[in-house]
């Protein structure tokens, strides 16, 4: 009963690494996207009619794609823990024999 069961896992073992892989691709690629979006809001911005009654805030467009992509870029790129400081060893193993 083991083998099929530890058979399976093998088989669907690298499935699931690279599923994770593609997942980060996709990311990736959406993050991308996101920058292409900056340079569209851009033009977007330079044709808009500031004389108009309704105003589109591109200030707060850029913000919420500037948080999407912080969010993804953490997810992609985690911060590593800082290394634990090194303890020094005594490094004195000889102890003295009793005198008799």
């Amino acid at each position: 009963m083991k083998w099929p069961l530890l058979f399976c896992l093998s088989v669907l073992s690298p499935n699931l690494y690279a599923d994770v892989d593609t997942e980060q691709r996709e990311l990736a690629l959406v993050s991308s996207q996101l920058n292409t979006l900056d340079y569209l809001i851009t033009r977007a911005e330079r044709e808009a009619d500031y004389r108009a009654a309704r105003q589109f805030d591109y200030d707060a467009l850029r913000l919420d794609i500037r948080t999407l992509q912080a969010g993804i870029d953490a997810y992609l790129r985690p911060e590593r823990s800082a290394p634990k400081p090194i303890t020094p060893l005594g490094g004195d193993y000889l102890v003295d024999a009793p005198h008799e």
